[in-house]
């Protein structure tokens, strides 16, 4: 629990980084929205749901490469101070591991599932 709560208090010690990630997804998801609209919605053939898929593949890719490469800087300052308390025994790596996923998820996720749902549907 105090991973957690760490974790959380230093994801909004960086307002600039979350917003910016935030707004990123925002954009991203009405691009690609625009760019597949009512693709959702055309499910005749194999093809049209190969279609679909292809490109729900390709959006979820695509930002999955931005927000690793946008996290590197931030994973490498939070790095150093996990090896000191590492070290000094306040806990292990997977309630760490545990709580780093858990802050990256949360309302830009959601957001980007409504709006992409809604414009290829």
């Amino acid at each position: 629990m105090a991973c957690l709560w760490k974790q959380h208090l230093s994801y909004w010690q960086n307002p600039p980084y979350s917003a910016m990630r935030f707004l990123f997804t925002t954009c991203i998801a009405l691009l690609f929205g625009t760019i597949f609209w009512d693709l959702g919605s055309k499910r005749e053939t194999q093809q049209d749901i190969f279609n679909t898929m292809g490109s729900m593949y390709a959006v979820v890719l695509f930002l999955g490469i931005q927000n690793a490469s946008s996290v590197q800087p931030v994973v490498a300052i939070e790095r150093t101070v996990f090896y000191r308390e590492r070290a000094a025994g306040m806990y292990s790596a997977l309630p760490y591991a545990f709580g780093q996923e858990y802050r990256c998820g949360g309302g830009g996720t959601i957001t980007f599932a409504q709006l992409l749902g809604l414009c290829m549907d």
